[in-house]
């Protein structure tokens, strides 16, 4: 049935060029133009550039295109223009440059003809401003208001917050307002000898002083490859990808990696731990600038719009006052819905401690002891102790966990569960939290720690008796409970985030590893979000039947603390099979078809990339590959659970 309906802009067949907060988009061949897809230069969450488009008389042929991850080469055959020999002789070279706020063309004509040509290179360009969430919404807005001033070569536009200057050196240039933005033609005439190479230059510096977020110099770690070519691959792209997406705040906290491009190039407090947990083994500044920018913008006071209360970890940060309207949403722009990153904050401060010692978390205790309060006040407003939420706003989120889409939480049947929800990998993240907070608060003398190893232990007992269920004569834990207490019966990739928590027994983890291996969750890509046995379940479904990289990556990591190095290796594999079909360049999520159905996974049309916890999951594989040892618990573990 055909509909009206705006929809999500496809991002398959395009290229990205990335240096946060800047990022370019364009087809294959470097070309930006709204008309063939999603396109423009957006830097800290508005497009500026519209258009960006090379034009020379006759056929241009694309003769070689390579792209990393903040530069790009495209080489262009001047069919047209050149002699009428056979061999292209006449070359059109653009070697491009982001930068975070800066884009740079170097353009180059090779003329290898026996007579002199004349080439009118033509730049097109439409600057506007357009907030990125209309963008992503399918909606082409108003673009705001902006002086423009012009001197020669060089265009400017301003507005109170925002400012754009393109250089063109040595171009005749014109310019004229439309309704969609300024468009700004200019005209080179490169006049190249026989044998010859004549040059020009196309620059843009962009700049946002409402911005949330600016760059980071963080440089990442060379990771161990054991002589593996296609980790080898994957590492090098990745690394890249983990660079470009490097971030700090606008007043310095971090560095953080970003949570991904187009939609999430900004602070995610959830995907930003992780990937911080995740790149731990190698790297630990990333962890102590992702520790202190959560800290920083931790909430401090209640608001029922942002979910916020004191010690909360925030779940996402834009750098506008006026909120974020998204797929009929409306975030402000610090939103604290999500019941899992401060559980999860707690976790890495105690990672860090143990990597670094006490005075890298000395000037953290604050925040710890408002994110205690944040975690026992959520947990002691139901009976049982779990973390639940329920989006009280109305314009929020109705899911906050990981899988945060409307429809991710299912009964095994497809009935969608109503909330309060408790999810099952909470109850683990929450479990790991109490321990590691306990320790904490006893090295650093802050009292109850008795208190919370006591909650640990009731959380344990609790866990056991209300989410262990069994259908069709399996024993699983269930992917939730829901507002009557009733156990969300599904069985999905969530159980394998309990692994190494110290939650479960020796023998549940044993069960639980079991399952992980069965068809009904593996792909040979990785593991799907939801068995194929639900009845929600759907290849392409976001949350409901997808593959997602770090959800996978976060399970290797469990089997190998819990002591199932095999299974580990197993799964570990299936992402490097995956990063073999993807180019090297792991996707948000593709689809969850098993492999011998699909040698290539589907691509999910509006899927990140690059995105930080599938990049960052090069480093879990990393450890698993080459053989190195199990990775440490993140928090004490009681051992006299795991019987």
């Amino acid at each position: 049935m055909m509909t009206n309906r705006p929809v999500s802009p496809s991002l398959i067949d395009a290229m990205v060029l990335l240096a946060s907060p800047t990022q370019l988009w364009s087809d294959r061949a470097g070309d930006v133009d709204t008309r063939s897809g999603f396109r423009g230069l957006i830097h800290a969450d508005r497009r500026r550039l519209a258009t960006w488009s090379y034009r020379v008389p006759g056929d241009a042929v694309e003769v070689s295109v390579d792209d990393a991850v903040s530069k790009s080469t495209v080489v262009q055959a001047l069919r047209g223009l050149d002699d009428e020999t056979k061999d292209p002789r006449l070359l059109l070279t653009i070697d491009r440059r982001l930068g975070s706020g800066s884009l740079e063309d170097h353009l180059a004509v090779e003329n290898a003809t026996d007579a002199m040509v004349r080439v009118p290179l033509v730049l097109e360009a439409v600057i506007d401003d357009v907030p990125l969430w209309q963008l992503r919404a399918g909606i082409e807005g108003d673009r705001t208001s902006e002086t423009v001033t012009t001197d020669g070569d060089t265009v400017r536009v301003a507005s109170e917050l925002r400012w754009l200057e393109v250089q063109l050196p040595g171009a005749d240039v014109n310019i004229q307002e439309r309704a969609d933005g300024l468009h700004v033609r200019a005209e080179w005439v490169l006049e190249v000898p026989a044998g010859s190479r004549r040059t020009e230059r196309a620059i843009v510096h962009v700049g946002d002083s409402g911005a949330a977020v600016a760059a980071s110099s963080w440089s990442p770690p060379q990771l161990p490859t054991g002589g593996d070519t296609r980790l080898e691959r994957w590492a090098q792209r990745a690394t890249a990808e983990l660079r470009g997406l490097a971030t700090t705040l606008a007043e310095g906290q971090g560095p953080f990696i970003a949570a991904g491009a187009p939609w999430y190039l900004t602070l995610f407090g959830r995907d930003a731990i992780w990937s911080a947990l995740m790149l731990m083994p190698y790297d630990t500044e990333i962890a102590r600038g992702t520790v202190a920018a959560l800290a920083a913008t931790q909430a401090t006071t209640r608001d029922a719009a942002a979910q916020a209360r004191p010690g909360a970890i925030v779940h996402e940060l834009r750098g506008t006052a006026h909120g974020i309207p998204r797929e009929g949403l409306q975030f402000p722009s610090r939103y604290y819905g999500t019941i899992d990153a401060t559980p999860l904050w707690i976790r890495l401060l105690y990672a860090l401690e143990q990597a670094e010692g006490a005075a890298a978390t000395i000037e953290h205790l604050p925040a710890l002891v408002s994110a205690i309060t944040w975690l026992t006040e959520t947990a002691d407003g139901h009976p049982e102790g779990f973390l639940r939420y329920m989006d009280s706003s109305g314009t929020g989120l109705v899911n906050q966990g990981w899988k945060d889409s409307s429809d991710a939480v299912r009964f095994a049947d497809g009935r969608i569960a109503s909330g309060p929800v408790a999810l099952v990998e909470v109850q683990g993240y929450l479990h790991e939290a109490l321990c590691a907070a306990a320790e904490l608060c006893e090295r650093h003398g802050l009292g109850g720690h008795e208190e919370m190893r006591d909650r640990a232990s009731r959380l344990r007992d609790s866990f056991r008796e209300r989410f262990w269920v069994e259908r069709d004569g399996v024993r699983y834990p269930a992917l939730a409970l829901d507002g009557h207490d009733a156990p969300v019966d599904a069985l999905s990739s969530n159980i394998g985030h309990l692994l190494g928590t110290g939650l479960l027994t020796t023998g549940e983890e044993r069960e639980i590893a079991s399952l992980l291996m069965h068809p009904t969750l593996r792909t040979g890509f990785g593991l799907r979000t939801l068995a194929t046995t639900c009845a929600g379940y759907w290849p392409l479904s976001y949350h409901c039947g997808s593959v997602w990289p770090h959800d996978t990556a976060i399970a290797v990591s469990g089997l190998e603390r819990a002591g199932f190095h095999a299974e580990a290796l197993l799964l570990a594999d299936e992402l490097l099979a995956q990063a073999e079909v993807s180019n090297w360049r792991l996707q948000e999520l593709v689809g969850g078809r098993p492999r011998s159905e699909r040698p290539n996974p589907e691509r999910y049309p509006t899927s990140c990339f690059p995105q930080a916890w599938a990049a960052a999951s090069v480093a879990v594989v990393a450890q698993i590959i080459t053989g190195a040892s199990a990775l440490p618990h993140s928090a004490p573990v009681d051992s006299g659970n795991l019987t």
